[in-house]
């Protein structure tokens, strides 16, 4: 599995200055987890209103296709849906090329003479592409560009297609000039996501992943058990790998990973009748 989403609590914990460790090399966080958090843990969900579509398509029918320029949906993870749990594979085919338009916003740039347009007079198209970056985000400062991909419907109704008939936009009684920097035809294609179930349920979902994935951390000596306490007791953060931390890291390393990382990666352990996920983080030296 390649879970693109970062886990806040290891993420937010590996930030934390600690006392004579400010910058941690070996690192272990346990968190105890029921069916459901291992399920949601283990699973990605649809990011967005197409990515959603795709999967009720692929889920009810089998199969779903989308066009565009980039994959719309990655299929690298579980996906969760209504509650129940898919795999997805994808293939894809070239269909033609369509048009990327590219743009600059100048917040500095008075253009006083540029002809100027108000951004909800914009066609639709140019009103999404603009509204990423005007007003650009706060604090950013110079110019912010931003790109789209344009269909024909898009490029007929727009005002940046063939050439740009302004200069210049005003949103929220702001100015802002602009500039089109780049008109590309970029291949097109049509994606075909196939969806499988794979469980019913976070319960059927999380036995699976048990299943393939699930140790038991046991007979473990004085100074490792130390280490796995204090794991589960908010972290264990360390400046220098000690022989039990090597020790310990190597017992996670023969078993695979639900999330394999080369500085170390997701584990699901069982320790005195509890299941946990484990965070493991040592240099990839150690890993050698």
């Amino acid at each position: 599995m390649k879970r693109r989403q970062v886990l806040a609590g290891a993420a937010g914990a590996l930030s934390v200055t600690l006392a004579g460790c400010a910058d941690p090399t070996a690192v272990l966080i346990m968190t105890g987890v029921s069916d459901e958090r291992i399920a949601e843990r283990a699973s990605v969900s649809p990011p967005d209103q197409t990515s959603r579509r795709i999967v009720r398509t692929a889920a009810e029918n089998g199969s779903a296709t989308a066009s565009g320029t980039r994959p719309p949906l990655d299929v690298d993870d579980p996906i969760a849906f209504d509650g129940a749990y898919y795999e997805l594979s994808r293939s894809e085919t070239r269909i033609g090329e369509e048009l990327r338009v590219t743009i600059n916003v100048d917040p500095g740039a008075s253009a006083p003479d540029a002809a100027t347009i108000a951004f909800a007079d914009l066609p639709e198209p140019d009103r999404e592409l603009f509204g990423r970056i005007v007003p650009p985000p706060e604090g950013r400062e110079g110019v912010v560009g931003a790109s789209a991909v344009y269909d024909d419907a898009d490029r007929e109704a727009s005002v940046l297609v063939p050439e740009a008939e302004y200069g210049a936009v005003e949103r929220d009684g702001e100015r802002f000039s602009f500039e089109v920097v780049g008109r590309d035809e970029v291949d097109a294609y049509e994606y075909r996501y196939e969806a499988t179930r794979v469980a019913e349920n976070a319960a059927a979902f999380a036995e699976r992943i048990r299943s393939a994935h699930l140790f038991e951390l046991s007979g473990l000596s004085d100074a490792e058990r130390e280490i796995v306490e204090e794991a589960i007791d908010g972290g264990y953060y360390d400046g220098s790998v000690s022989d039990a931390f090597s020790s310990l890291a190597e017992r996670f390393r023969d078993h695979d990973a639900v999330e394999p990382s080369d500085w170390g990666g997701e584990f699901l352990v069982r320790y005195d009748g509890t299941d946990y996920w484990a965070d493991l983080q040592h240099p990839p030296s150690d890993a050698e």
